[in-house]
C-alpha cells in the first residue's frame, strides 16, 4: 500500500505482521488524535499521531510494530 505525506512524497506502508508478543492478528485503529495498532489477543500496542503529519505517523508505527530483533545465538 502507498500513500502521500503531506510533502507530496509516495511512502509504501508495510502490511501487519503478526503480534511480536504472542502471534496474535493485530488490527489498526485510529481516534480524533491518534493512530494505533494493537494485538486483538495480548492487547500489546504501538501508539503515535497528532503532529499533524498523519501519513508518516502511521508509516512509523507499522514500522515500529513490524519491527524485530534478531535471535540470540543458541549454545554459545
Amino acid at each position: 500500500e502507498r500513500w502521500p505525506n503531506e510533502k507530496g512524497e509516495v511512502m509504501d506502508i508495510e502490511e501487519l505482521k503478526p503480534c511480536p508478543f504472542c502471534g496474535g492478528e493485530a488490527e489498526q485503529t485510529t481516534s480524533f488524535a491518534a493512530f494505533y495498532i494493537n494485538c486483538k489477543t495480548c492487547t500489546a500496542e504501538v501508539t503515535g499521531g497528532g503532529s499533524g503529519e498523519w501519513e508518516e505517523a502511521k508509516a512509523n508505527n507499522i514500522a515500529a510494530w513490524n519491527r524485530r530483533t534478531p535471535a540470540p545465538p543458541i549454545g554459545d
